[in-house]
């Protein structure tokens, strides 16, 4: 048995983070991390297989709908997603196909250290969330979450 040493305050924030770990709601899922979110709206081909969530009318200089894009680089975006040079128009505004993707901003390993983050940084991004995944495989994760679990602490 080996023995650690550390200060009162780290011991205090391993003790409740602790347990955090042993009371919050996994929300049934097996070795949860808590992933904070944004949802961003990304262009996509008009022929795009998988469809899109809407259509918005995007001002080349000034931004719309919490899109920006400077003259240069909104051609070259939509040039590269399949749109044709006779699609973007030419009054100041292009209308463009987008889909709502998800985003991963950051991780954390409590909903609590999650809530935090969106507390404390949401002022920076558009309207987070947090979404609870696994951490399937992923072994070095996995094996710290039980070290912490099963840590005794007197």
């Amino acid at each position: 048995m080996k023995t650690i040493q550390i200060n009162d305050e780290d011991y205090d924030f391993l003790a409740d983070l602790i347990n955090e770990l042993k009371t919050q709601d996994n929300l049934g899922t097996r070795d949860p991390i808590y992933l904070v979110r944004q949802t961003v709206q990304e262009a996509r081909p008009d022929d795009d297989k998988y469809g899109s969530d809407g259509t918005m009318y995007v001002e080349r200089l000034s931004g719309n709908n919490n899109v920006f894009y400077d003259k240069i680089a909104m051609y070259r975006d939509l040039l590269e997603c399949g749109y044709s040079k006779n699609q973007i128009r030419d009054d100041g505004y292009d209308e463009i196909n987008y889909t709502n993707e998800d985003h991963i901003v950051t991780s954390a390993l409590t909903r609590k250290g999650a809530q935090r983050f969106i507390n404390r940084k949401q002022h920076d991004y558009k309207p987070l969330h947090v979404y609870v995944g696994s951490m399937c495989h992923n072994y070095e994760m996995i094996r710290l979450r039980n070290l912490l679990l099963n840590l005794t602490l007197e």
